[in-house]
């Protein structure tokens, strides 16, 4: 089988994600132990996920957000309670 042509004919008619999970598919061992459905299967996902991405991409880039904000802007640190060293006794009292 000529693998090339078969991905260049998958960028022609716009799956160039699908062509490029195929090359990669390809070169991989693991892979021939596949089942063709199973095959077939993983290049559709990839190819629906490049899709599914450029059109969230596309989305983002024509909403209009009043802030640009990213998952690494948030807080990770979890709130803790003092431990009872560190108050070095001067506790705060309420009432």
């Amino acid at each position: 089988m000529l693998i090339h042509p078969l991905a260049e004919r998958l960028r022609g008619l716009g799956m160039a994600a699908m062509a490029d999970a195929f090359l990669e598919m390809q070169n991989n061992s693991t892979a021939a132990d596949l089942a063709r459905e199973d095959w077939l299967g993983l290049l559709l996902d990839r190819e629906t996920t490049a899709r599914d991405n450029k059109r969230l991409g596309r989305r983002l880039s024509h909403a209009r957000l009043r802030q640009s904000a990213v998952v690494e802007d948030t807080g990770t640190q979890a709130l803790e309670a003092p431990d009872d060293d560190s108050a070095g006794g001067d506790a705060v009292r309420v009432g």
